[in-house]
């Protein structure tokens, strides 16, 4: 079977440099953090815990990360490597699959959602490195394949014996110390009915919002957000035109 126009002599260079012996190759991949995690808990959220292996292996070598209880935005600053050795075309036609899970002690655990990236997407990128950013997950066994689930920041890089590649970015020293975004799960206790849905807003913070108290220049803020539906506020930050709210709002909305 033709390979792809590149991979081919690809794989030819990776096999002359090691005299057609197997290679090495680890892949580094650094998880920072997920927001808006569907909740698959009776409290809303999620005993939340990642596990990240390599499609061409067991799923018994792969890595877990440690449990962040009751939360759907948990800050993991995690870092796993795997390592691979083998032909350099069964590297290349694998994939790096990272699956968000709840965790439920003794019983099966359930998929929040997953992720699946090409092992040759990430080896022909700059510095064989895919920088942090915000990834989407889904659960494909669902009957919504397609509609989001969450969102996790992480990095990750392919390193082999001849090339060290990148080094793996460091999360800032103020969202190590950050707190985790507050939940505020006002409804997840009722049942939504049939024709109904609900509506969740993520709050995180305002910037430079106008002063309305003119004797002290500043302004006593909150954020209402009111369909045809409901109504629902966040806290009040007292005297703050740069406030940091970090909370979750949940709305009613029913169909016609």
């Amino acid at each position: 079977m033709a390979m792809p126009g590149g991979l081919s002599e690809l794989v030819d260079e990776l096999r002359a440099q090691r005299d057609g012996k197997d290679c090495v190759f680890n892949v580094v991949l650094h998880v920072a953090e997920a927001r808006g995690l569907r909740g698959l808990a009776p409290h809303g959220l999620n005993d939340v815990k990642v596990r990240v292996h390599m499609s061409n292996e067991p799923i018994e070598k792969g890595k877990i990360s440690k449990i962040h209880h009751k939360t759907s935005t948990p800050f993991f600053d995690w870092v796993a490597k795997l390592s691979f050795k083998g032909q350099p075309l069964a590297f290349f036609k694998s994939f790096l699959i990272l699956e968000v899970l709840h965790d439920r002690g003794a019983l099966n655990e359930k998929l929040v959602g997953l992720l699946q990236i090409g092992i040759l997407d990430i080896y022909l990128s700059r510095d064989h490195k895919f920088p942090m950013q915000w990834y989407t997950i889904v659960d494909l066994e669902s009957e919504e394949p397609a509609v989001a689930t969450g969102y996790v920041r992480l990095s990750v890089i392919i390193n082999t014996m001849d090339e060290s590649g990148a080094a793996i970015e460091q999360v800032p020293e103020e969202e190590r110390a950050r707190c985790e975004l507050m939940e505020i799960p006002r409804q997840h206790n009722y049942l939504t009915a049939t024709g109904s849905y609900n509506i969740i807003f993520k709050v995180y913070q305002g910037s430079d919002l106008r002063a309305m108290d003119g004797r002290w220049n500043t302004a006593d803020t909150y954020i209402k957000i009111t369909t045809p539906t409901g109504m629902n506020f966040t806290d009040t930050r007292w005297s703050d035109l740069n406030p940091t709210y970090n909370q979750q709002l949940q709305i009613p909305l029913f169909e016609p």
